[in-house]
């Protein structure tokens, strides 16, 4: 479509008939081409059922919507009354044109249709709703006239293909958690990306994909869309735009450019019809970004689901209508602040100083810190002749426990320290034993120091030379020494690291004024020593710091955004306060997964609150919220316990008298066997909780949960791998209870969750009699 022509429908009256009344006056069949002022082409008459997906056909005037109620709608934008062309039993997700006429429905019950062509209305229905969770159909991308690729949860991804007895879906194993984004290229690349922030890049082999790269995004990736076959574009929940590069040599993509100047959550994003930029819709504006030119403007389009450019126009869906939007009313953004930073992820056990050596480098002060837990990140200003400079200390919890489960987030790093402590010879080998897990994970040209910190102290459990020549022995690119709390030492410390970074590694990046504003009044805040703080208090300081008034729901946008990277902790729903950098809000947040630890895994959400009952109000609910929300840890379905997936231990299970029945030896047991090595504990668990269970006991190879005692869940998981057979994920479970029809259907849902999570399971071996 290389021009976006479209015709003016005002629809106020309640009823679709008569919303469509207007376009049959005399003189309203004539175009009307929108090229001079932006305005609304499509209003929803008054009660009809808000729009939650759509597309706009090749035709450019024919648009389908989706809408919260199941309809999928027609909208001949010209003249003709719109018509209700499928009744679905769920909310839809989305819509998607299939060339010349045609449009994928996929709804939130997990049925999947296909109208070959829109005209005609007639439905094909590919696959039945089931109701449950983990086949919600979120995204659906056409490959070729006869192969879809759908997502779903738990990164559950289906390459569906027509075949003569109908439809076939085949898994594609490599998120685990909701895949809300999907976009391909014809050279063979496609992307995905999921709610954590994970981006997957594939590369067509034969009739599947291969995983080539992951990407790591600092929130839920909400849109992709690829600009050629050399450059990815991105935008995520918190309105960033991301571009990245493939770079021939390496083969790996890179970060180029990124953009932090939206106003609200990001929605969607795509490309001009030249593909020299593209346009990420935000809830607040619709941004249009030049990778080239690096150049940014926007238009104020309010609320927009989805964007549909042409070359002189972009149509931009709403869930109340639609809106027209010419190109030249997009302005550039006023005041950016262009910058460059690096990455780096602070790797090392616990008290080894990592946090303490980040303050005393950013806000002149090393503090008090105890155990930091998850992520926190530090922003570390760099003056210089070549324009600003940030680097990003991304300081990854320690605790031995959690480690390895953090190792993701250092993995799209630029620079990696692996700290420990002079007077620790265990530290030092555990800091060896990171960089060789990690170092696969690393991008090419990403170097990794080891950082002996403390060296004040007069003992050594390690000498210098046995450090550098296991630094070299491991690939290991440097030694640096600091002692954090001497402020001599750390400036040395300083400028010894920023002479030895490469910043032709650097990102670019565009900030807004207020995004770079908060900033600087977290900072300024810190400095003074301030470690809690009121919302009132950060919109008095942020008006002081930059001499501009800020409206409260884009500062509590950017508050939630800070959140989102481990600036700050801010969750408005918990409590109104902002922990910037409260010693007992560190400490509890080492104490609670220590006590999660010492449960085996699995604690009672009365439990923690009556434990930690004299910490300050919200801060257990807020470090519950961060739990769960970073997969940390799985809640039960009646919210009142907590899963600890890292903590569960190698022990028997232990099985009330209540559930003798669903572990009986002598008992029935089913096993599913699937030729995978994929497992990913978390994942798992939380599908079965979502299944509407209960946790009773659960180790790391089995579990019960129950619905009350009316049916109950017993499963057994066993990981092999054979030579001669490959690898082999093994599921044994068995059903009981009081009600039979409630652990029948259990039955059923277990074993429907086990083939949406890992594909269609081996056929068990024949037996073959040998005499």
């Amino acid at each position: 479509m290389d021009k976006l022509s479209i015709w003016v429908l005002e629809f106020s009256p309640p009823s679709l008939k008569g919303a469509c009344a207007n376009s049959k006056r005399p003189g309203h069949s004539k175009r009307r081409q929108m090229a001079s002022q932006s305005r609304r082409v499509l209003k929803l008459p008054d009660g009809f059922p808000k729009i939650s997906s759509g597309t706009l056909l090749r035709d450019g005037k024919t648009l389908v919507t989706g809408h919260k109620n199941g309809y999928l709608v027609s909208w001949d934008l010209t003249h003709s009354e719109p018509r209700v062309i499928l009744r679905a039993s769920s909310e839809v997700h989305c819509v998607v044109a299939s060339p010349p006429n045609g449009v994928f429905v996929g709804c939130n019950a997990g049925d999947l249709y296909f109208v070959a062509n829109v005209a005609s209305g007639v439905a094909e229905r590919i696959f039945p709703p089931t109701d449950s969770k983990y086949d919600r159909v979120f995204r659906i991308h056409p490959i070729r006239a006869s192969r879809i690729l759908v997502s779903s949860t738990y990164g559950v991804l289906k390459l569906v293909d027509r075949t003569d007895g109908g439809w076939k879906a085949t898994n594609l194993s490599g998120h685990a958690n909701a895949v809300f984004a999907i976009a391909q290229h014809s050279s063979g690349w496609l992307a995905t990306g999921d709610y954590r922030g994970n981006v997957v890049i594939w590369r067509a082999a034969g009739e599947t994909y291969e995983v080539h790269q992951r990407l790591l995004l600092d929130s839920y990736v909400s849109g992709l869309t690829f600009l050629g076959e050399d450059l990815l574009a991105a935008v995520t929940y918190n309105g960033k735009v991301h571009v990245h590069e493939f770079q021939p040599a390496s083969r790996l993509w890179k970060s180029a450019f990124e953009t932090d100047t939206a106003s609200g959550i990001g929605t969607d994003i795509a490309p001009a019809p030249d593909s020299k930029s593209v346009f990420a819709a935000t809830i607040g504006e619709v941004i249009r970004v030049d990778p080239g030119s690096q150049q940014v403007d926007s238009s104020p389009v309010k609320g927009s689901l989805k964007v549909f450019p042409g070359g002189e126009a972009l149509l931009a869906l709403t869930e109340d209508g639609a809106r027209f939007e010419p190109i030249r009313t997009f302005q550039p953004t006023k005041d950016l602040v262009r910058f460059s930073y690096l990455k780096v992820a602070l790797l090392g056990n616990t008290a080894f100083g990592k946090s303490t050596l980040s303050s005393a480098i950013t806000t002149g002060n090393p503090g008090s810190h105890l155990s930091t837990f998850g992520r926190r990140v530090w922003t570390w200003p760099i003056n210089s002749a070549e324009g600003r400079r940030r680097i990003l200390l991304n300081d990854i919890g320690g605790q031995e426990q959690v480690i390895a489960t953090s190792l993701h987030m250092a993995a799209d790093s630029d620079v990696v320290l692996l700290f420990f402590k002079q007077t620790d010879i265990g530290g030092f080998k555990m800091a060896l034993e990171l960089h060789r897990r990690l170092r696969p994970r690393l991008g090419r040209g990403a170097k990794s120091y080891l950082v002996e910190t403390f060296t004040d102290h007069t003992l050594k459990a390690v000498s210098d030379e046995f450090v550098v020549q296991q630094a070299k022995s491991a690939g290991i690119d440097g030694v640096l020494k600091v002692c954090p709390l001497r402020g001599d030492d750390v400036e040395r410390f300083k400028e010894d690291f920023v002479s030895a970074v490469d910043w032709g590694r650097s990102r670019k990046a565009v900030q807004s004024a207020s995004a770079e504003g908060i900033l600087t009044t977290i900072s300024t805040l810190k400095q003074k020593g301030a470690t809690v703080v009121d919302l009132d208090t950060v919109k008095r300081v942020f008006e002081q710091t930059t001499g501009s008034s800020i409206y409260v729901y884009h500062l509590k946008f950017l508050l939630q955004n800070l959140t989102d990277l481990g600036e700050i902790e801010y969750y408005p729903g918990v409590s109104d306060k902002i922990v910037l950098d409260d010693p007992e809000f560190n400490e509890l947040r080492t104490n609670i997964p220590v006590f999660a630890s010492e449960r085996g895994g699995i604690v009672r959400v009365s439990e923690v609150n009556q434990k930690f009952r004299s910490s300050k109000p919200g801060y257990v609910a807020m470090l519950d919220r961060y739990y769960v929300a970073n997969g940390i840890a799985v809640p039960f379905a009646d919210d009142t316990g907590r899963l600890f997936p890292m903590f569960l231990e190698n022990r028997p299970l232990r099985i009330p008298g209540d559930f003798a029945a669903v572990t009986d030896p002598e008992a029935m047991i089913h096993t599913l066997s699937f030729p995978t090595s994929e497992f990913d504990q978390t994942r798992f668990l939380q599908g079965v909780c979502d299944l509407a269970l209960n946790c009773v006991d659960a180790t790391s190879t089995e579990g019960l949960f129950s619905w009350g005692l009316k049916a109950g869940l017993y499963f057994r998981v066993q990981l092999s791998a054979s030579s001669i057979t490959g690898p082999t994920l093994a599921f044994q479970f068995k059903t009981a209870g009081r009600e039979k029809v409630a652990y029948e259907a259990l039955d059923e849902r277990f074993a429907r969750l086990l083939v949406a999570f890992y594909g269609q399971p081996e056929a068990p071996p024949e037996r073959t009699d040998r005499r």
